[in-house]
């Protein structure tokens, strides 16, 4: 999904990326996809672990076009005020906001639907943002089997319904085909046949774009 995401934000004339909760930049990354498409893409990474910012930093040294930052993204005024971001993005045009499986580990306790509008309103009308998120619609039993094994780690787990997903993307237009199963949207023509043999429920994962107006 990121690869079909960034490369249809690309191709609709966006360069700007802001990859939140990227984790360790690898092949694929956001910033690789962006400059196949336009070679001039600029890509920041956010992540708040020490360790995966060090490493990023090291993988993205000699690379022009992207950078990675330490922050936390429920911060959203934070990380959008932080010097290295504002150095490095152009915030008086469109920016695409990459939230890829990263809000489930944001609890409902931290608000996440005034986490995603600070992005939406800190951002320039024409920017957009990519969402791909774990639900328990599919299977209620196991997700909340899954969900107990997180509450006994460091990180709890929330995977919303596509309802509550949908409430998170008010304020922009979703590209069609909106907000659908991860592996429906806009699917590569030439792609291999799906291991999982298109069992959505095996996935139970959505995904969106959504442009802001």
């Amino acid at each position: 999904f990121l690869r079909r995401a960034v490369t249809y934000l690309a191709e609709a004339g966006v360069d700007q990326f802001l990859d939140l909760g990227s984790g360790i930049p690898t092949r694929q990354s956001a910033h690789e996809v962006a400059t196949r498409v336009t070679p001039g893409a600029r890509t920041v990474y956010v992540d708040m672990d020490p360790v995966t910012v060090g490493h990023g930093r090291a993988l993205l040294d000699d690379v022009p076009g992207a950078t990675v930052v330490r922050a936390d993204l429920r911060k959203p005024e934070t990380v959008l005020g932080l010097p290295e971001v504002r150095g490095f993005l152009d915030f008086s045009r469109p920016v695409a906001v990459l939230m890829l499986a990263v809000l489930p580990f944001v609890s409902e306790a931290d608000d996440p639907s005034e986490i995603v509008a600070g992005y939406r309103e800190g951002t320039a009308a024409g920017s957009h943002i990519a969402l791909s998120h774990g639900t328990g619609d599919y299977r209620p039993a196991q997700i909340r089997k899954v969900e107990d094994v997180y509450e006994q780690s460091s990180n709890s787990i929330a995977l919303r319904s596509r309802r509550r997903l949908g409430e998170l993307l008010e304020g922009y237009e979703l590209v069609p085909p909106g907000l659908v199963d991860m592996i429906h949207w806009r699917p590569d023509a030439d792609a291999p046949a799906d291991p999982l043999g298109g069992d959505v429920t095996r996935y139970s994962m959505l995904a969106a774009v959504g442009r802001k107006v």
